[in-house]
């Protein structure tokens, strides 16, 4: 596991302090419901999701903007008024398409063949408690 994983010390830190302010967390993962949802009760954090959007949960995958379109529907949220944070072009490619900011995860699964400075992404964050600092 990643040391800025959702489930690490870094990530629980960034949960805490969402779950003080008025955020609503969504979980959006390219993987079906039967390995997502499991994966997120191990971890402790499919309770504090206000949605969980699975790669089989819409017709369309990432970066159809539907998958982002559906959670935020689920979470009574405008598009416009979320945040999507991402680690892949597609993310960045939906969020746009969805209506949504944008923040390149840079603690993700970026290879050494991705070039995320043209992404378009509003910004980019080093751990999930940069999220904090973005919306400051």
């Amino acid at each position: 596991m990643s040391a800025h994983h959702p489930a690490s010390p870094h990530g629980r830190a960034a949960d805490r302090a969402r779950s003080q302010k008025t955020f609503h967390g969504a979980w959006r993962h390219n993987k079906p419901a039967r390995f997502t949802n499991p994966l997120l009760e191990l971890l402790g954090l499919s309770k504090r999701a206000a949605s969980i959007i699975s790669g089989d949960t819409c017709s369309h995958p990432k970066p159809h903007p539907e998958p982002l379109l559906c959670a935020a529907r689920e979470i009574g949220v405008a598009p416009q008024s979320c945040l999507y944070i991402g680690d892949a072009e597609r993310d960045i490619e939906a969020a746009r398409a969805a209506g949504m900011s944008a923040l390149i995860a840079d603690y993700g699964y970026l290879g050494a063949e991705d070039r995320p400075e043209t992404w378009g992404a509003d910004g980019r964050i080093d751990t999930p408690l940069g999220i904090l600092a973005f919306l400051a």
